[in-house]
């Protein structure tokens, strides 16, 4: 995958603050037939599976908000629709070690279209602040534009200090 297209699908997925607004309303266009859609919702949770506390991807409302940013993106529309099909019809009704073949095979054949489809898989699934205080990621609180670093202590820089150069001084 391309940088540029990394920093787009970035973008698109952390900064979609209409595809999330279109995401909770029911009335966002629809992209995706029944059965890709049913697919689709396979694939991201497979991507990012319920474990523990953490709810599967669909379960934080992917579904809707990719198609969303489907509707919004031709590109990104591509991408998606050609990992669907990569990943085949059958996705949805296949065993766990199906679907991990089918998906490691998907990311051989087309890192872009996997990388897509991955990329708005995590970027909808940890754009739910509940779910990142989970794991102990805790948001800035108070006015301040930034977080208030910590002491740092240097003795730990010690023995990084005391090695030789690795690069030569150049003028």
């Amino acid at each position: 995958m391309s940088d540029q297209l990394t920093r787009r699908v970035f973008i698109v997925t952390t900064a979609g603050i209409a595809a999330g607004a279109a995401a909770r309303n029911t009335s966002a266009a629809t992209v995706l037939s029944r059965n890709e859609r049913r697919t689709l919702k396979a694939v991201i949770d497979r991507i990012v599976p319920a474990d523990g506390r953490m709810p599967a991807a669909s379960a934080v409302d992917g579904v809707p908000y990719i198609e969303a940013v489907l509707a919004r993106d031709a590109e990104i529309r591509k991408l998606v629709s050609a990992a669907l099909r990569g990943v085949g019809a059958g996705f949805a009704e296949d065993v766990a070690p199906g679907q991990v073949a089918a998906l490691e095979k998907l990311e051989r054949a087309d890192r872009a279209a996997f990388g897509a489809i991955r990329d708005l898989s995590y970027g909808r699934t940890y754009r739910v602040q509940r779910l990142c205080r989970l794991p102990g990621y805790a948001f800035r609180r108070g006015g301040k534009r930034t977080a208030v670093l910590e002491t740092f202590d240097d003795e730990q820089l010690e023995r990084v200090r005391r090695m030789p150069r690795l690069y030569r001084e150049t003028k």
